[in-house]
């Protein structure tokens, strides 16, 4: 659907920059058959050790776990 097209095309966003402070992720509402952790995952490996603000809200339209915000060295701010 529209909603996973959105998010390879981030994923391959967020994986073509490094060093990130600040990410946010707002309002995708993406269904349970979508690579939901790639995008997170890719930004775990390019920013994992400079990130310190980090908001996801309505990233999917069902409650799931987001365990790879806990891997974040560095996050003072976090936002679910």
């Amino acid at each position: 659907g529209t909603g996973g097209n959105i998010l390879e095309t981030l994923r391959r966003f967020v994986s073509s920059i490094r060093c990130l402070k600040r990410f946010y992720l707002n309002n995708l509402l993406l269904e349970s058959n979508s690579d939901i952790g790639s995008c997170l995952d890719e930004l775990l490996e390019n920013s994992c050790e400079t990130l310190e603000h980090l908001e996801i809200l309505n990233y999917t339209s069902h409650i799931i776990p987001l365990y790879t915000v806990g891997l974040f060295s560095n996050l003072c701010s976090l936002s679910i």
